[in-house]
C-alpha cells in the first residue's frame, strides 16, 4: 500500500484521469491537490503523469472539466 505524507493533498480520482488510448495518467493540481504528488504517483503506478494546472474556481477537480477519448482526442469545455 502506498500513502502520501499527510501534508501532501492529492483528491484522488476526481484529479486523476487514466487515458486508455496512451497509458498515461493525466493529473490536475491546484485547489484541492498538489503537483508534488504527481512523481510519487508516476513512480508508484509506473506511468507517465501528464500534470494541468486548474485556473478556474468553478472546476476544483479535473473530472469536471476534462475528458480523455478514445483516438487520442479529449473533451474540454472552450466557453465558460
Amino acid at each position: 500500500m502506498f500513502e502520501l505524507p499527510s501534508d501532501l493533498p492529492f483528491e484522488g480520482a476526481g484529479d486523476a484521469l487514466m487515458d486508455r488510448e496512451s497509458g498515461c495518467l493525466w493529473a490536475a493540481y491546484g485547489f484541492r491537490s498538489e503537483l508534488d504528488a504527481h512523481p510519487l504517483l508516476a513512480h508508484w503506478l509506473g506511468l507517465e503523469v501528464i500534470s494541468l494546472r486548474l485556473t478556474d474556481p468553478r472546476f476544483y477537480h479535473l473530472d469536471t472539466c476534462f475528458c480523455p477519448l478514445e483516438g487520442g482526442f479529449l473533451l474540454i469545455p472552450t466557453r465558460f
